[in-house]
């Protein structure tokens, strides 16, 4: 799809540069190992096993492998998938030496592989960037020989967030800033935009309950992070993010948005 289509604008990552290159010190150690990647190794023990072919759709720079590989020590195959082409080359960079693992673009929409293809398929912070889920989960359930895990935002009602980014003001010669709308067109619609979706528990339960061979359906709160972990003093100098991550009152919170994040976890049915 073109980047020009007003359904598409939606699509930002190619253009968020520093954001991949901090996926990719977080992939190779140079920056703190992410919360959500350390909870999702947690949540995968007892599932995960030696010779597990694993799939992780939104791989982003591969800095989830980073945590599976330091608490699973024994062999298993990753399979890294993302739309953005500059982190899938980020990701062969940073794993360029590890003989188990292959990064490759797709489309989480029509994913090129085969049915139940994969043992554990992971999908981590992505179905929230995404104008609408039901296909995704889909494709997602299509691929899973065994165990599907997401993680997204969901909480108990639903909400379709656009997150526009800010602008440098364009100051004029004599002084007056631009009379041209930089964040919305003439119909108030946003020029660019990255999604920041919650979804209710009930609608996550709908998204699942007509898809075959499902024995299982599990959904929990997301509540394995340390308070500490959200700062920059670990950070290198160069690659400290602006706007990290905070906590309050227990739950994590991006700018003004609380943030209810959560594991949502699927089994197939044994034949």
């Amino acid at each position: 799809m073109s980047k020009n289509n007003i359904n598409d604008i939606w699509r930002v990552w190619e253009s968020s540069v520093q954001y991949g290159e901090m996926l990719y010190n977080r992939a190779i150690g140079q920056a703190p190992e992410m919360e959500s990647s350390k909870a999702v190794a947690k949540a995968l023990v007892g599932i995960i096993q030696p010779g597990s072919r694993v799939l992780d759709v939104g791989c982003g720079a591969g800095h989830y492998l980073r945590s599976l590989r330091k608490q699973y020590k024994f062999q298993f195959s990753y399979f890294g998938i993302d739309a953005t082409m500059p982190y899938i080359e980020l990701a062969k960079k940073a794993f360029e030496h590890d003989a188990d693992a292959l990064f490759q673009v797709d489309d989480i929409y029509n994913l090129s592989l085969t049915d139940q293809s994969f043992d554990i398929v992971l999908c981590n912070n992505l179905l929230l960037h995404l104008p609408s889920i039901v296909q995704p989960i889909r494709e997602l359930w299509r691929v899973t020989g065994s165990t599907l895990l997401i993680r997204s935002m969901v909480g108990e009602n639903s909400f379709r967030i656009q997150q526009i980014p800010e602008w440098e003001q364009n100051i004029q010669e004599d002084t007056k800033i631009s009379e041209k709308d930089p964040l919305f067109d003439e119909n108030g619609e946003a020029l660019r935009f990255h999604y920041f979706n919650i979804y209710s528990s009930a609608y996550i339960e709908w998204c699942f309950q007509n898809l075959r061979g499902v024995e299982n359906l599990h959904i929990w709160p997301d509540q394995d992070f340390s308070n500490d972990a959200f700062s920059t003093d670990d950070w290198p100098e160069y690659d400290k993010p602006k706007n990290i991550t905070k906590v309050i009152a227990g739950l994590q919170v991006n700018g003004y948005i609380l943030e209810p994040w959560a594991f949502i976890r699927a089994d197939r049915r044994r034949i």
